[in-house]
């Protein structure tokens, strides 16, 4: 049974339907924000640690996987870490400037990578949170990157934002990649299939690309221009299983139906980045994180979980949803905010982790930053082992719970979280004229209180999980 299991599990995180997520500009959102919304997949048993990396002096050399030395010659920010120990491509940044990393699996039909070093991987992300000032230069470290050492996984679309701008990077494995600015008044909608479609190379404001993108394309025989056709990356790159997968085009049909209001086909080409049909909200995402295809005929028909139709936004193997709000008009560590609910968001509140807390509530890691990174690309016996003080546990045990009985229990449960969740909206624009007066006149005031803040609310959510 142990063998089936984790060969269900390899199968899932091989097929790559691993996390869905939207990007907002600021001009398409009610608040000006940029905003990303984000449900990180992933199969098996995960642990989602929270730390608090502190700046690392210029010249700190950190090692790729195959033990290549990376260093730079600036000091690093610090930055908010959601880890998961043992995951190459899992875990979420937001550094001290207010750049978010996070990423979706994008297969390539690339099956002739080149790398050198043996590739990158999990380095990748890493080094873009401690050392990006805004989302361009995020970008711009990550292909340098890339163009060193490759890509050493068969692809990934990374989405690096912060207060500005946002910018989806579509990564290939070995050295190939193209990365655009999201519009300021346009959304994006990424599955698990590259999104990413025309490329005006002529425009290097808004588009980053490989050096012979398009001509590696021809010469592989994925495009030819002689057809007429345009040069179209995700047709020419991704990978023709992945582009036509259920599971990738009923979340792109979802989520682009319910922003955009228009009626779509799940056979459409879909769009990369498109009009909302009314500015976007922290609600809109929420709402949209927790979605299981409601009201429409991909609903299941059966009773019982929604989390046991394959394909869901809000999915059996979702590990947490997050919204980040990245707003320019407060500083950083007000402004820069990770809304989270653990586990399933479908009966968990999102609870805001200002990006200038300086301590972990209680519960939400094992150890301390220094075991994580010792321990994160090869984790030590007894990583996973239960521990009654990490609430990863107890936020597993209550989506078990609510699973097993869901028509009678989601009710119960979605109310507890929205009323909590509720609540932090509420009072969002008064907490934070509070947060701003002490950031001015009394910083050590200002980090006690933000940091009460996120306590506070995780407090809740896991006595809202409390089986009882």
């Amino acid at each position: 049974m142990l063998f089936v299991a984790a060969t269900i599990q390899l199968a899932g995180q091989e097929n790559g339907f691993n996390c869905f997520t939207v990007v907002a500009g600021k001009a398409a959102t009610s608040d000006g924000s940029v905003l990303v919304a984000h449900n990180e997949d992933d199969y098996g048993l995960q642990l989602v640690n929270f730390y608090r990396v502190p700046p690392k002096p210029a010249g700190t050399i950190t090692y790729t996987k195959n033990n290549a030395p990376v260093s730079r010659t600036e000091d690093s920010w610090s930055y908010l870490w959601l880890e998961m120990p043992g995951m190459d491509f899992s875990d979420c940044f937001l550094n001290a400037k207010g750049v978010l990393v996070v990423s979706n699996q994008c297969t390539s039909r690339e099956d002739d990578p080149k790398l050198s070093e043996g590739g990158i991987t999990y380095l990748l992300r890493s080094q873009v949170a401690a050392y990006a000032r805004n989302a361009r230069h995020g970008v711009k470290i990550a292909t340098a990157l890339l163009e060193r050492f490759g890509y050493n996984s068969p692809g990934r679309t990374y989405t690096i934002a912060d207060s500005e701008e946002a910018w989806i990077l579509a990564v290939v494995n070995g050295k190939h990649y193209a990365a655009a600015r999201v519009p300021d008044d346009k959304v994006a909608v990424i599955p698990n299939y590259y999104t990413l479609t025309s490329i005006n190379t002529a425009d290097t404001l808004n588009y980053i690309i490989s050096p012979d993108l398009i001509s590696y394309a021809q010469q592989r025989g994925w495009y030819n221009p002689e057809t007429g056709a345009e040069f179209n990356f995700r047709e020419s790159y991704g990978s023709p299983e992945s582009l036509i997968h259920p599971v990738n085009t009923g979340r792109m049909w979802r989520g682009v139906s319910v922003l955009s209001g228009e009626t779509f086909d799940l056979t459409d080409a879909f769009p990369t980045f498109f009009q909302p049909e009314k500015l976007i909200s922290l609600q809109t995402l929420m709402h949209l994180l927790r979605d299981h295809y409601e009201g429409t005929e991909k609903a299941t028909s059966t009773a019982g979980s929604p989390h046991a139709q394959e394909g869901t936004i809000c999915a059996s193997h979702t590990q947490y949803g997050l919204i980040a709000q990245l707003r320019s008009n407060l500083p950083v560590e007000i402004g820069s905010v990770l809304w989270v609910a653990m586990r399933r968001p479908c009966t968990q509140a999102f609870i805001p982790w200002y990006a200038g807390i300086t301590a972990i509530p209680n519960g939400f890691n094992k150890y301390d930053y220094l075991w994580a990174e010792k321990n994160h690309s090869h984790p030590e016996e007894g990583t996973w082992d239960r521990i009654p003080v990490h609430a990863g546990f107890t936020f597993a045990d209550f989506a078990d719970f609510v699973d097993e009985n869901y028509t009678f229990r989601q009710n119960e449960a979605l109310r507890k979280a929205l009323k909590t969740e509720s609540k932090f909206i509420k009072n969002q624009n008064k907490t934070e004229k509070k947060l701003l007066h002490l950031y001015k006149k009394n910083k050590s005031k200002f980090y006690t209180e933000i940091n009460w803040i996120t306590a506070k609310g995780t407090a809740k959510t896991i006595n809202n999980s409390l089986i009882k």
